[in-house]
């Protein structure tokens, strides 16, 4: 069951993709700064987008949750009747360099589906649900 619905996300990647593109091209930064972000990055505001793709598409229960040791907000799928919990991800590398709440826009960037990392991590489900 995991691995299907692995597969089903790995299917619209593309379309995960598309709405981290939208969110990036909306990011206007001028020195390190943005009037939306402050000094900050678009994490959250991608993955919160990429869960909405997934809920709408899949009809899968799709959040965006922040991790303070990572300092990154990424996309979690919960599938309660199996314990099972999905990961899914595109690393700021591909996007933005910085640390903690200080990014900077790496400048023409293209988002495609192979940025986009869907990991089974129902190891973690007690931890995350």
């Amino acid at each position: 069951m995991i691995d299907d619905v692995i597969y089903d996300i790995e299917r619209i990647a593309r379309n995960l993709a598309m709405v981290a593109q939208d969110v990036y091209d909306d990011w206007d930064q001028i020195d390190g700064y943005s009037e939306a972000y402050g000094t900050g990055g678009i994490c959250d505001d991608i993955a919160h987008e990429m869960a909405e793709v997934i809920t709408r598409k899949l009809r899968l229960n799709a959040y965006s949750q922040y991790n303070e040791y990572d300092t990154h907000t990424s996309v979690f799928v919960q599938i309660d009747e199996i314990q099972g919990l999905i990961k899914v991800d595109i690393h700021p590398s591909n996007y933005e360099v910085g640390y903690g709440y200080t990014w900077q826009k790496i400048p023409n960037v293209r988002f495609n589906s192979g940025m986009v990392s869907v990991e089974d991590f129902s190891d973690f489900y007690s931890e995350y649900a």
